[in-house]
Order: C-alpha cells, then sequence, then structure tokens
C-alpha cells in the first residue's frame, strides 16, 4: 500500500504546477486556480488503481473533501460528504469524523447527514466510545435539542469515567437548559475527546 498525500502550501492552498512567489498575499482568481490545480491533482489520483483499497480511495475523498470546503464549493462538498458516509458505513472512527466536522462546519451543514453517520459509529461501538457519544450529544445540540444533548453527553461522561472536557460541556448544557429563554449560553468549544483540532 503506498501513502497519498498532498503538501500544502503556506497561506496559499495545495501545491500544483505553479511556483510559489513567495507573496503571502494572492487575489482570490490565483487562490480559485490553487484549489482547482488541487482538484485536478486529486482526479488524477482517483484514477490511479488504488489496490482496492477501500481507506486509500476514502483518504483521497476526505482529501477532496478539504479542498472543495476550503474552496467555498459547499454543494459540491455536501454531495461528498453523503457519499464518503455510505462508503464509510462500516468505520465507525471514520463516520464518527465526518459527523463532527459536519456539525462544526460553517455555513449549510446537513445535521441530519451528521446524526446518521454518528448514530451508526455509535452502534458499531456498542455505545462505548467516548468521543462519539460526545459528536451525537453536539450534533443533537446544533439541532436545537438540548434534552437529547444532555442524554447523550451523559453517557459520555460515563463511558469516558468523567474526563474534565467532557463533563465541562455537560454542564455547559445543563446551564443553558436551566437559563431563561434568550439568555443561552454560548456553545461548547472543543472538538470530540480524543479529537485534536
Amino acid at each position: 500500500m503506498r501513502a497519498i498525500g498532498i503538501a500544502r502550501r503556506p497561506s496559499s492552498g495545495f501545491g500544483g504546477s505553479r511556483k510559489w512567489r513567495g507573496s503571502r498575499e494572492k487575489s482570490s482568481t490565483s487562490s480559485a486556480e490553487d484549489w482547482d490545480a488541487a482538484l485536478d491533482l486529486l482526479d488524477q489520483l482517483e484514477k490511479e488503481p488504488l489496490d482496492d483499497d477501500l481507506q486509500q480511495l476514502l483518504q483521497v475523498k476526505r482529501m477532496r473533501l478539504f479542498v472543495l470546503q476550503n474552496a467555498g464549493r459547499g454543494e459540491e462538498a455536501a454531495q461528498l460528504q453523503a457519499e464518503i458516509v455510505e462508503q464509510a458505513w462500516d468505520s465507525p472512527m471514520l463516520l464518527n469524523e465526518i459527523a463532527w466536522g459536519i456539525a462544526m462546519g460553517d455555513g449549510v451543514r446537513d445535521l441530519d447527514l451528521a446524526l446518521k453517520a454518528a448514530q451508526r459509529a455509535s452502534e458499531l461501538q456498542e455505545h462505548g466510545d467516548p468521543s462519539t457519544l460526545d459528536t451525537l450529544a453536539r450534533i443533537y445540540y446544533e439541532k436545537g435539542e438540548l434534552d437529547q444533548a444532555i442524554e447523550w453527553q451523559k453517557k459520555a461522561v460515563e463511558q469516558s469515567q468523567g474526563d474534565p472536557s467532557l463533563q465541562a460541556t455537560l454542564k455547559k448544557y445543563e446551564d443553558e437548559k436551566a437559563s431563561p429563554p434568550g439568555a443561552a449560553a454560548p456553545p461548547p468549544e472543543g472538538g470530540p475527546a480524543g479529537v485534536e483540532q
């Protein structure tokens, strides 16, 4: 199995055939061209045989998702997210990662797809992984379902044997529920336990 990777240039997107000019400021046209060059490179990678390795194929698709999201191509990114969830249906770690990415993303988010992915990940792990339970709680929070968010966050805390960051998130959810309407607490920060931001 060979490694697939694309090196990122500082402040300019992905590498390609054009040389870095040393300028940290590039026009939006130039940035769009950088993203297009990255997508062209990913097209080439997808045409190469990947030894029927689903993980390698998913890695290329995740790179494409990163490029589409950063290039501001939300509709294409959303379609690709659904495709990745379908192909990763038996991979709890990848499903959790995709679900968290959707929940924490900017712009239009398909929280129903995130919930579907996180629920499947949790089922595959017999509801025993604190990180996945934290993701489920966050998705419910983002959907405005605070009672469900608290229920799943409690499970995450229990499974983690009291992880302080998960406890802090639970406290924020509970505090928000206890606060009067219109005085909502700010959303909790950070990511699922064990996932670096």
